[in-house]
């Protein structure tokens, strides 16, 4: 047992179960602030803070660019990141460039972003420092946020984007994200107003012209370095299905241990992985 095991007590080697439902304050809190743990996309709203986690942070951007772009973000800023430790760029692989190795993982809002979801997991593992690194998730649930229209993505999405080793997003993807993106006021999807159902609007020349100039948008966005869309969209069910289906077909090493539903009036659900095989080094 190491230094780190020793100071947690063992918490690192236990299995986690979770209540049905917790917010992500009482998440967070399965996480030992002692472990090293590693933050990724903190971006302006880090979720677990330096002066209260042994924590480092992997995000697309610098410090500086982050409080750069803060204006864009208003009160909404939480804490703007002293330091980025490591620098990721899903465009290339690996996407991240570090030896350093960690006990806990956690990430909000961002797996589902990620072009190839198995590469990406595949990558994460190779930052375990050990057999016990759990891979903490807050994800977005798509019933109740503006990707409620979206098709549920499964394995064999994900499987097709693993084959082709996409590093960027499919045309289709953005077209997706702005054609078929309804509200996203969270109080009213839980009362089961989602707003009119963009694959069935009557066809008319306002809707058409509308249209089209979300596929000149889509264009657009494609032509950027990497845009900020979802690639992915889960339920809690799904999510543990399909991550589970990719471990069992040897795709990718880990599997959900513990999931939740949202707590109500939330658009997010939370996710336990934990590790089936490891290979030290990556």
């Amino acid at each position: 047992m190491d230094l780190g095991e020793h100071l947690l007590g063992g918490d690192m080697l236990r299995d986690i179960t979770l209540p049905p439902v917790l917010s992500k304050d009482e998440f967070i809190k399965y996480i030992p602030k002692v472990a090293r743990t590693l933050e990724i996309g903190p971006y302006n709203r880090p979720t677990l803070l330096k002066s209260e986690y042994n924590v480092m942070y992997a995000d697309l951007f610098t410090s500086f660019e982050i409080e750069s772009n803060e204006a864009r973000y208003g009160t909404e800023t939480v804490e703007i990141p002293n330091q980025i430790d490591i620098l990721v760029d899903p465009t290339k692989r690996p996407s991240l460039n570090t030896n350093l190795k960690f006990d806990y993982l956690y990430s909000a809002h961002n797996i589902e972003h990620y072009p190839d979801i198995i590469y990406h997991l595949v990558e994460m593992s190779t930052l375990a420092a050990a057999m016990h690194t759990k891979f903490f998730l807050t994800v977005p649930d798509k019933r109740f946020c503006y990707d409620h229209y979206q098709r549920e993505s499964d394995y064999t999405d994900m499987i097709d984007a693993f084959l082709e080793q996409r590093m960027n997003h499919t045309f289709a993807s953005y077209l997706r994200a702005n054609a078929y993106a309804t509200h996203n006021n969270i109080w009213e999807h839980w009362h089961g107003v989602h707003g009119q159902d963009p694959r069935t609007v009557p066809i008319n020349i306002n809707y058409a012209t509308e249209l089209r100039h979300k596929i000149d948008r889509a264009r657009d966005e494609k032509q950027r370095h990497f845009a900020d869309i979802h690639a992915w969209y889960f339920t809690p069910e799904s999510f543990q299905y399909n991550i589970n289906m990719t471990n069992a077909l040897g795709l990718q090493p880990w599997k959900v241990e513990a999931v939740t539903q949202p707590e109500k009036f939330s658009p997010e659900f939370h996710a336990v992985l934990s590790l089936t095989r490891y290979v030290n080094g990556g």
